[in-house]
């Protein structure tokens, strides 16, 4: 008998993608222009929600649409960022710390959105 729901694979997803980011992140400590990380945090966890919430007001989506838009747009920097900068050979570090530290950031910033959001 099939089930309609996700599978167990489904939820082993996150945890799996969470350990390759920390070990691919493992190797570079904290460090960098702390201007230009928290500048990138700003951007990514205040500034881009702040323009899908009105790009999305303007819209007049559904409440739920505008909730996803806003609460998506507020993550922190991934790891595709840290790849970028990877593979072209730049800001390594930077990127790294702005991974980790947006990331700690995000439970601040998302709380924020989520009570500011109707």
């Amino acid at each position: 008998m099939l089930r309609s729901g996700p599978s167990h694979r489904t939820f082993a997803a996150l945890p799996a993608a969470l350990f390759g980011m920390g070990g691919v992140l493992f190797r570079y400590k904290p460090e960098g222009d702390l201007r230009t990380i928290l500048f990138l945090c700003a951007l990514s966890l205040m500034v881009q929600p702040a323009m899908a919430f009105g790009l999305a007001h303007l819209g007049v989506l559904e409440t739920a649409k505008l909730r996803s838009v806003v609460v998506t747009a507020a993550m922190a920097p991934g790891i595709n960022a840290y790849l970028f900068a990877d593979m072209y050979g730049v800001a390594r570090r930077v990127i790294a710390t702005s991974v980790l530290i947006g990331t700690a950031l995000t439970v601040i910033t998302a709380s924020f959105w989520l009570l500011v959001l109707p």
